[in-house]
Order: structure tokens, then sequence, then C-alpha cells
């Protein structure tokens, strides 16, 4: 199954792979040359609503998480870090003040 995620440019990452979030999480944090990734995370759309966002479990297998839907994910801030200006990764910074700066339930 082709697993799509969203990336915070809006872009898309793809790849073909079932496995553990963490894996999928491990790949598009690689893609992105992200070292900092505690700030980050995976969402999916609930397939009862498709307006709930659920953060997929990095422990648990992704097609036991993501049932009657498209595996579509979106690559997002979890967690604002208190003083952007702290973070040692510039890559890091660009995408939580982007994020931050796009993003509108911000």
């Amino acid at each position: 199954m082709q697993t799509r995620v969203a990336l915070l440019d809006g872009s898309q990452f793809t790849c073909i792979k079932r496995s553990r979030g963490l894996q999928l999480f491990e790949k598009v944090c690689d893609h992105l040359n992200l070292l900092e990734r505690d700030y980050f995370s995976l969402s999916f759309r609930d397939a009862d609503s498709n307006k709930v966002h659920n953060w997929l479990d990095p422990a648990k297998e992704i097609k036991k998480q993501v049932r009657g839907v498209p595996w579509n994910f979106s690559f997002n801030v979890k967690f604002y870090p208190p003083n952007p200006a702290q973070l040692s990764e510039d890559i890091t910074r660009y995408s939580a003040t982007f994020y931050i700066q796009t993003s509108p339930s911000v």
C-alpha cells in the first residue's frame, strides 16, 4: 500500500512500506534531514468523521491504526519549543516557525 505524507511546505513524500509508525516517521525525518525530532509527529484523519486528527502512534503498526481510509498523513509540529532560538538545528527552527506562521489553527 502506498503511503503519502504531506510535509509542512505543502510538498508530498511518498513511500511504499507496511511498518510501525516510528519507521515511517524516521523515513520522513531522514528525507527532511531533521535531527531534532521530538517536536514533530505524523497525524491522520479519523475514518468516521474525517475531521478529527489522530497522532500516529510510533509503537504500533500503521495498519492497526489507520482503518477504512487511505494512508495519507500530515507531518506536523506536535510540541512548540518555548524559545525556538534555543533549537540547535536551523532546519528544526525553520520548520517550527514555518508551521506557526502558516497554520490557521495556531
